[in-house]
């Protein structure tokens, strides 16, 4: 067995889904975290993922910072990381899912992302999207939920490489598409 923050991890993927746990928030700087978490949403049978925890990261100075997010337990867990809610990366996805399915302790998903940020504070957030294919009752039958899974953070130099805002994307698609279409009509 292994103890982690969110209470005994067994061969059911790590803590008890009938307690709800709220999200807590940790801060964070540029020294860096880990952090053992889990998902907080298998009560109400919802099963999205999100995790118990999300990090509050406060930088002085521009920074690249690295989130890496490593599985505990059982096979199927990917994770999506979210930096003020833009989605900037996402582990493997692993070729076996389910406790019961699976097998324990073997092919768990992990991996990073890095995004250059200037100074100022940011909400970092994990989801495990290894739910979102399968029903609340194969969840519950593989006992999936809730998983556990430890968050880390590092920072290194700045290298200006970031990833664009929702907005910023949207404002970029509405210049390009209309002279786009302006294009296609003058040919024709």
């Amino acid at each position: 067995m292994i103890l982690t923050a969110i209470g005994m991890a067994t061969a059911d993927n790590g803590g008890d889904p009938t307690i709800f746990h709220p999200h807590s928030d940790i801060p964070v700087d540029a020294s860096g975290w880990n952090t053992s978490t889990g998902t907080i949403d298998c009560v109400y049978g919802s099963t999205t993922g999100w995790a118990y925890d999300r990090w509050i990261l406060t930088l002085t100075e521009a920074k690249d910072v690295t989130i890496q997010v490593d599985d505990c337990c059982c096979p199927g867990d990917y994770f999506e990381i979210y930096v003020d809610i833009v989605l900037i990366g996402t582990t493997p996805v692993p070729s076996e899912w389910g406790c019961e399915s699976g097998t324990y302790g073997e092919g768990l998903s992990s991996g990073s992302a890095t995004i250059s940020l200037t100074p100022g504070t940011y909400t970092i957030e994990v989801r495990d999207a290894g739910f979102q294919a399968h029903t609340a009752e194969e969840i519950a039958a593989e006992n999936m939920c809730p998983a556990a899974f430890t968050v880390s953070g590092t920072t290194g130099p700045y290298t200006g490489t970031t990833v664009p805002e929702p907005a910023l994307a949207i404002g970029l698609l509405s210049l390009v598409v209309p002279g786009m279409i302006y294009l296609i009509r003058k040919r024709e």
